[in-house]
């Protein structure tokens, strides 16, 4: 009986670090999204082509898409970040 206790135990500590390792990563990457995402912008555009700065670009994808915009693609970077964080985060 007690080891059958100990063995939920384990097994308790293994989820909740997985979980909030993986909670850990979906949060730093929603928090960095707008940035990731100007990043991607200033990257594409062409070169010799006037680039937007930072705060205008920021506020060109506003404009076009409302608060949204400044997350598009955010689900996929969490989907692919989540599971990675989580097991780095059990395994240290």
């Amino acid at each position: 009986r007690d080891t059958r206790e100990a063995r939920k135990s384990l097994l308790a500590s293994i989820g909740e670090k997985l979980y909030c390792g993986g909670v850990a990563g979906a949060v730093s990457r929603t928090v960095t999204a707008p940035i990731d995402r100007i990043k991607m912008v200033l990257q594409a555009t062409p070169p010799g082509a006037d680039s937007p700065g930072i705060v205008s670009g920021l506020r060109r994808m506003y404009a076009e898409g409302g608060l949204a915009s400044l997350f598009r693609g955010n689900g996929v970077n969490v989907l692919k970040i989540a599971p990675e964080t989580a097991l780095k985060f059990f395994a240290f």
